[in-house]
């Protein structure tokens, strides 16, 4: 008996082309004279033929399939290597980038890659998908069994609205990433700033938990005025920078930066934060305590060793107290079939940075006829050292060379 792939019946009626489709047809039969000069946004809206460079291009590649000494079958996976030179030299090269020929990689599209990828992770991940998207990411992980049923707009499990908002309060879990003035279902005053700066944040919050604010610096963003239902957890002179709450037995994040692209770069207090609010989102870390470097804790159940921030694998075992926790970063709990959990660990001291420990260091500028005023700077020694050290090597393998020759020389 054949089964069908059930994950299917979750996919929302009314795709975005369809309809488009049906729209401009509606719109075309009420206002026939508007429909003759209508952009049509949709799929497959060609209005002009093939350039003639294209349809000699195509007529030769015919003519190369046509004969034995020319026909060519299946090309190599990164593409045909006379198309991959062809594509570094005239677009790249010609135009004064110093691009190689194997940096250049040739495939049928995009939405392969993007859905083939899909089959290396487990069932058990979360995903993220913004809003507005294209359709196909949203589609191809429901079709795969990756989310939950979609709700009435269209959502599974967790929202995320970067720079946008929706046209009504979502029934799911929601992050608004810093969402435009002028919203009217949330209500948020918002005002944007060309540097966001932190000046005071909730000690004991889940979202705030073992990230280090003092090492942690933002770009451009936006501050958000008293809101009537979501509370301020991180703070700035401008107003609130980080807002979180609960309407309608879901919950409710919205921040005034954009924590996404700092994901994934290790000992960073941004992946920390953006760990602890997808955690919230997705309804777990309720009541956690952190995890702080130099602090064991018990492995936990299924997981078969630990990915360290440095890289280093160490196998655990589940129960016991997992004690190589000296380094600050996301630690990956890696499980039966490879399924990783991240882990945040931070300074046990949230007070100390590298920054904080940095001597003063006085530069002058040099003038030929006065003293220059002295500018106080902070700034680390560490490259200063590692060039003494090398240089403290170097001389002291040069002396030991020389008393060998002047030993030898000596017999």
């Amino acid at each position: 008996m054949a089964y069908i792939n059930d994950h299917y019946f979750k996919l929302r009626g009314g795709y975005l082309f369809p309809e488009i489709a049906r729209r401009v047809r509606a719109f075309s039969d009420e206002h026939p004279e508007l429909a003759k000069t209508l952009v049509r946004c949709g799929i497959g809206d060609v209005t002009e033929p093939l350039p003639i460079a294209a349809i000699q291009a195509i007529h030769r590649a015919v003519d190369e399939l046509a004969h034995r000494e020319s026909f060519r079958g299946y090309g190599p996976e990164q593409g045909y290597e006379f198309l991959r030179r062809a594509i570094a030299e005239n677009d790249y090269r010609k135009n004064g980038m110093n691009i190689a020929d194997d940096e250049i990689f040739v495939s049928d599209g995009s939405k392969c890659d993007c859905g083939n990828i899909l089959d290396i992770f487990g069932h058990q991940n979360r995903i993220a998908v913004v809003d507005p998207v294209y359709p196909v990411y949203v589609d191809t992980n429901v079709m795969a069994g990756h989310t939950g049923p979609a709700d009435e707009l269209g959502n599974y499990d967790l929202a995320i609205f970067e720079y946008s908002t929706p046209k009504e309060l979502p029934a799911v879990n929601t992050m608004l990433v810093m969402p435009p003035p002028g919203d009217p279902v949330f209500g948020l005053t918002v005002t944007p700033a060309a540097k966001v700066e932190i000046a005071g944040w909730r000690t004991t919050d889940t979202l705030t938990d073992s990230v280090n604010f003092r090492m942690l610096s933002l770009r451009g963003g936006e501050y958000f005025g008293t809101h009537p239902w979501m509370s301020q957890v991180v703070g700035g002179d401008g107003g609130a920078i980080l807002l979180k709450g609960e309407r309608g037995a879901h919950r409710f994040v919205a921040t005034g930066f954009n924590p996404f692209p700092y994901l994934g770069k290790r000992n960073l207090p941004m992946s920390v934060l953006t760990l602890n609010a997808i955690s919230y989102l997705a309804g777990l870390g309720g009541s956690s305590s952190g995890y702080r470097t130099g602090q064991p804790w018990l492995a936990p159940a299924g997981v078969e060793r630990v990915i360290v921030p440095s890289g280093r694998k160490i196998r655990a075992h589940p129960g016991t107290l997992f004690t190589d926790v000296s380094e600050q970063g996301v630690y990956e709990l890696v499980g039966a079939g490879g399924t990783e959990t991240p882990r945040a660990v931070n300074l046990a001291d949230l007070t100390a940075s590298d920054l904080s420990s940095a001597p003063l260091l006085k530069v002058e500028a040099p003038s030929a006829g006065s003293a220059a005023e002295p500018v106080m700077e902070k700034s680390s020694l560490s490259d200063y050292l590692l060039l003494a050290i090398i240089a403290l090597t170097a001389l002291e393998a040069l002396i030991v060379y020389r008393r060998r020759r002047l030993a030898e020389a000596a017999q």
